[in-house]
């Protein structure tokens, strides 16, 4: 006689605490496997009010600390395409950053009309970063205004590896010179607490960041035209005889 035995095992009575294992003191996990209700509760409570959400805390904290910003590159593409670039953002790019009382909101973006697109493809292609997105026709002035695409970066380390090196490299010319250096110092200040949650990095680096972002919004007001190119006092550009 061949005997059979069965390979399912034992229904538990008791948990490794001695728990009676009822139908009232026992829950199952989407895996199919009991677990007594008691023992469950007393983790959560110990969790709570015991030491190992002190220690995980520290551990967090710990770790924080403990990171260090890595270095800056360089860009590895055509320097042709960086110098191009770099130029077509000093006419149609921007620099945004924004302090809301849930954290630090930083951006780079380019915008141009929809049928200059495909440039921003390429851009997007080439960095390996960032984000499309289009913008319809407005319903207010269906005339004057045109559909666009926008190439926006949002992500932190994104901004902080590929946008930085790229205009550290190829430096702006024209006003967005002004908003690169006080944006730089915003994203370099951001980067390297990126492991500190938003509201806390709000209250840690309020007082640093603060007044940077007010520079930064400060800069885009316009100034009024050139000295050196105002027809009205006709100030010749500095380092330029005004006669012959």
């Amino acid at each position: 006689m061949v005997k059979i035995q069965s390979t399912i095992p034992p229904i538990e009575t008791h948990c490794i605490a001695g728990h009676a294992k009822t139908e009232a003191n026992t829950y199952t996990d989407p895996a199919g496997h009991r677990h007594c209700r008691t023992c469950s509760r007393r983790r959560t409570t110990a969790w709570h009010h015991g030491t190992a959400k002190q220690r995980y805390k520290a551990e967090r904290i710990q770790k924080r600390e403990a990171y260090q910003l890595p270095p800056l590159g360089s860009p590895n593409y055509d320097p042709l395409f960086g110098a191009w670039l770099s130029g077509l953002v000093d006419g149609e790019g921007y620099f945004l950053a924004t302090l809301p009382t849930r954290g630090l909101n930083c951006r780079f973006g380019v915008n141009l009309r929809a049928d200059d697109g495909e440039i921003l493809y390429e851009i997007q292609r080439v960095l390996g970063a960032g984000k499309m997105n289009y913008h319809r026709r407005r319903s207010t002035a269906p005339e004057t205004h045109r559909p666009q695409y926008s190439f926006v970066i949002r992500d932190l380390m994104d901004l902080y590896q590929i946008v930085l090196p790229q205009f550290d490299t190829y430096p702006l010319r024209a006003k967005k010179a002004r908003d690169y250096a006080v944006w730089r110092e915003i994203i370099i200040l951001a980067a390297a607490h990126r492991r500190t949650p938003g509201t806390t990095l709000v209250r840690a680096l309020y007082g640093k960041l603060a007044p940077l972002v007010q520079a930064l919004h400060q800069g885009r007001e316009y100034r009024g035209p050139c000295p050196a190119y105002n027809p009205v006092n006709k100030a010749p550009p500095p380092g330029r005889r005004s006669g012959p």
